[in-house]
């Protein structure tokens, strides 16, 4: 009873003293009327900064995220933006995939926003860079 009650309060968080829900980080679920601990504030700001870089660049290689997180402040390192580009993968709204864009290379991952990054044809096109290998005249 004191569990459901908890959940109830925390869902509404009204009154002077709102209770809060959050997990730790072995995930076990706690109550508290005080501010949410920072690492949740933290992770969550870090969440919402993935997403919107997503959401603006359309089509972002992994490489491209990684490099991104290195260079802003406040956003996950460059190990784990991964992790968090990759807990918004939907296949409705986000989506990742294996992508040919430089010939003669691995297929990079990448991830789009709004449709399968394979539709972003002008998007691959303007990345592709020309073959190193070019053919034997005779």
């Amino acid at each position: 009873m004191f569990v459901d009650a908890a959940e109830m309060l925390a869902e509404h968080e009204s009154g002077s003293d709102p209770i809060r829900r959050y997990e730790d980080k072995d995930g076990k679920v706690h109550y508290t009327t005080a501010p949410l601990p920072e690492r949740i504030d933290k992770r969550a700001a870090q969440t919402r900064m993935v997403r919107e870089q997503i959401q603006k660049k359309r089509f972002v290689t992994a490489q491209e995220l990684q490099d991104w997180a290195n260079t802003v402040d406040g956003a996950p390192g460059k190990n784990k933006v991964l992790s968090f580009a990759n807990e918004f993968v939907d296949n409705v709204n986000i989506f990742c995939s294996k992508v040919a864009i430089h010939p003669g290379r691995k297929d990079a991952k990448v991830y789009s926003f709004g449709k399968s990054p394979h539709e972003f044809g002008d998007e691959i096109m303007k990345r592709r860079k020309p073959s190193t290998l070019t053919k034997a005249t005779p």
